[in-house]
């Protein structure tokens, strides 16, 4: 059942990482008609999910653009990436939903922007998510002569993910997808996410690495010191097992 499945930010992360190198390595398919529209075959879909989890290969000839995006949509659509009830969130929405646009495509750079920067690691992993998949709506925009998607159809498919995560009410979710298609719509077709999320954050991309990098250390000195304190305690038990038998 598809309402079994549930990713953490830090999942769903790692599953943005993995399908976003593979479409832009040269391009994959981003150049194929209805990238992003055409529905993915849902068996492929899962083997490219759960591969991506189990630290599998992702690449297979059956594979094709549409099973990738498709992954990728499916992960989206069932990630929390940022609680409802976070003020980040209210204060979005409140902005999403305005008669100016221009407030509402700030306010939207302006939530990536506090998430990129905040000490929380699941705020940090939403971050990235958002940024990526709007990375790979604005680079698809460009082969929009091939691949026949505007950046209207491009904002009609981001709307449902950023309606889910800003908005419960099914009586304003329809409101509130139709701004934010809008909003997306615009800043897809001026490139405002065309730089890739290392790029522009590069300093809070190096922080991260930095403590993760410092995380490992510390694991593996404690596994280095539990070794050798089951070594010393193998050595006592031995030593006393020989004194029993003599």
């Amino acid at each position: 059942m598809l309402d079994e499945h549930r990713y953490t930010p830090q999942q769903a992360l790692f599953i943005t990482r993995a399908i976003t190198k593979q479409l832009n390595a040269d391009h994959f398919g981003l150049h194929t008609p209805g990238v992003f529209r055409v529905a993915g075959r849902h068996q492929f879909v899962m083997q490219i999910v759960n591969s991506i989890l189990n630290h599998k290969k992702i690449v297979n000839r059956q594979y094709s653009v549409h099973d990738y995006v498709g992954a990728l949509k499916f992960t989206l659509m069932n990630s929390e990436l940022i609680s409802i009830q976070d003020p980040w969130v209210h204060m979005l929405r409140k902005q999403v939903v305005a008669e100016d646009l221009s407030k509402g495509i700030a306010a939207i750079n302006e939530f990536i922007k506090k998430l990129s920067y905040s000490n929380d690691r699941d705020k940090y992993c939403a971050a990235e998510v958002i940024y990526q998949y709007l990375h790979l709506l604005t680079a698809t925009f460009r082969f929009q002569a091939k691949n026949k998607m505007t950046a209207e159809h491009l904002g009609i498919i981001a709307g449902p993910f950023f309606a889910r995560m800003i908005e419960q009410d099914p009586i304003d979710t329809l409101f509130v997808t139709l701004k934010v298609n809008q909003l997306c719509s615009i800043m897809v077709a001026n490139g405002y996410f065309k730089a890739t999320f290392d790029n522009v954050y590069n300093e809070v991309v190096e922080k991260w690495q930095e403590r993760d990098l410092t995380e490992l250390e510390q694991e593996r000195e404690m596994l280095k010191r539990l070794r050798a304190r089951y070594a010393a305690r193998a050595t006592i038990f031995q030593d006393e097992i020989t004194r029993i038998h003599k």
